[in-house]
């Protein structure tokens, strides 16, 4: 499948072809250089780098390691490294229907979980990570560099277990096929199943998973983009306040109202200090294990470099705004 998206002449500084303009408007630092671009769906990484190879594509992206290395020291093709910056992470259904209710059982997962093995395992460039979005602007220095984080302890994990209500019962772990997440759940359900925790793998579009996301009877942790954002007031906003979620009743993505949560969250967003954000994730990381957040990750991408100078540089790249689909 492919789709085809074409620039819209109405968009306001999309003036490809008037060198007068771009020369008068040079303060303009973004503007579209393609006429029409296609986007072709090619799930299998296989697929994808032949179809680069054969010339049937221009750039490919997220592409693996030994894919990227075979465009080594070729000209005719610039690797571009992308951060991508929400993590492989995922947050717990806190309703009553659901184990996960259980803090116990919410922290025996997380200290299950090595989450710099994760990482390691992954073939892509990633690191592991301490807090909820370490690439955000805000984000505490330690999130990156590491701190006491739920550290990997297989017999701890265990104890929080036999504290736990936990029964044996099959929680289900809703994430799209995309990114990461696949590969990473693999390896993290070798992990629980250590530690005498059985998941069921739900890997669904992302059209489902938003229908799925507020029916609580369909899942029991979500890996969904817990962090996405530049910086932390917005993030919270967006997924943990619970004023944002009216059509809930008030209840936030985890299916609870969290009154404390979203005090937090307002000194965040009004005082936006050091003491606020630290006094958030004392509560959200710790004290009621909400979240938990894995590895970052580089989405590599390979493209044919004759179109490095349209897309890098000064005022030269795509934007995306300046485009629609094609009938």
């Amino acid at each position: 499948s492919y789709g085809i998206f074409e620039a819209n002449e109405d968009y306001w500084f999309n003036k490809i072809d008037d060198e007068a303009w771009l020369a008068e408007n040079d303060y303009i630092w973004t503007y579209q250089n393609y006429k029409e671009i296609r986007v072709d769906v090619i799930s299998d990484g296989s697929a994808r780098a032949i179809a680069l190879e054969n010339g049937a594509v221009d750039a490919c992206t997220s592409l693996n390691t030994a894919d990227v290395a075979n465009y080594a020291g070729n000209p005719d093709f610039t690797t571009i490294d992308l951060p991508v910056s929400p993590p492989v992470s995922y947050y717990f259904n806190l309703t009553e229907n659901s184990p996960c209710a259980d803090v116990n059982l919410r922290k025996a997962i997380c200290y299950a979980i090595d989450n710099a093995g994760v990482a390691a395992g992954l073939d892509v460039p990633a690191f592991p990570v301490y807090g909820l979005q370490p690439r955000m602007f805000d984000a505490p220095e330690e999130w990156k560099t590491g701190r006491e984080y739920y550290d990997y302890n297989v017999e701890k994990a265990k104890e929080c277990l036999a504290e736990s209500s936990y029964n044996g019962e099959t929680l289900v772990v809703l994430f799209e096929d995309g990114d990461q997440r696949v590969p990473s759940w693999v390896l993290m359900q070798a992990m629980l199943n250590e530690v005498g925790i059985n998941i069921e793998m739900k890997v669904a579009e992302r059209s489902v998973i938003n229908e799925l996301h507020y029916d609580f009877t369909a899942w029991d942790i979500m890996s969904d983009t817990m962090g996405g954002g530049s910086y932390l007031p917005n993030v919270l906003k967006k997924f943990w306040s619970q004023d944002v979620f009216k059509d809930l009743q008030g209840k936030n993505v985890c299916g609870v109202e969290d009154p404390e949560l979203d005090r937090l969250y307002e000194d965040v967003l009004n005082v936006h200090d050091d003491a606020s954000i630290e006094a958030w994730d004392q509560y959200f990381t710790f004290d009621a294990c909400i979240g938990y957040a894995i590895c970052n990750f580089n989405n590599q991408t390979v493209c044919s470099s004759k179109y490095i100078p349209a897309t890098a540089g000064t005022q030269n790249q795509l934007c995306p705004g300046a485009f629609t689909p094609a009938e």
